[in-house]
């Protein structure tokens, strides 16, 4: 209850701006890590202590802004609409984004929520498991940018 209420007395601009803190590092992590993709379960056994923390700086910054943005962000900016958000469910409101054009796909975001809640898990001991969550976290980084752009431009409307 408590991050509910400390959302709502947040601005979406404030909201905005912690959320391209967390798109430029993922964009950062992404450009590092591009020639390891896709990734195999082969390379998750043998990569170094050097380059697991640039894994987590994805995984983190993708699960964080992916959070940031079904939670509050986009609440936030629903209600400026004048939409009902509190009466809304969480697909509902994602219908409704994607009716706006702010985001494309409604499946896709429910995917990468999935794929967020994947990755706060770890599994050291099945690499096959590890290889796909990064692989399609990976994937899908390349549409959640697009998406917090489109949601900049559609709050400046």
């Amino acid at each position: 209850m408590i991050k509910k209420i400390a959302f709502q007395q947040e601005t979406l601009q404030s909201i905005i701006e912690v959320a391209q803190i967390h798109a430029k590092r993922l964009k950062y992590a992404m450009k590092k890590l591009n020639s390891y993709f896709p990734i195999s379960p082969e390379t998750i056994l043998t990569l170094s202590e050097d380059e697991l923390p640039l894994f987590e700086l994805y995984t983190s910054r993708f699960s964080k802004l992916q959070d940031l943005m079904g939670n509050a962000l986009y609440p936030k900016l629903l209600a400026s609409t004048g939409e009902p958000v509190d009466e809304m469910t969480f697909i509902d409101r994602l219908n409704r984004l994607e009716k706006l054009g702010v985001i494309d796909d409604a499946e896709n975001w429910m995917k990468m929520r999935q794929i967020r809640n994947h990755l706060s898990h770890e599994y050291p001991d099945q690499p096959e498991l590890t290889a796909e969550y990064l692989n399609d976290a990976f994937d899908f980084g390349v549409t959640l940018l697009p998406y917090l752009e489109k949601t900049i431009q559609f709050s400046k409307i």
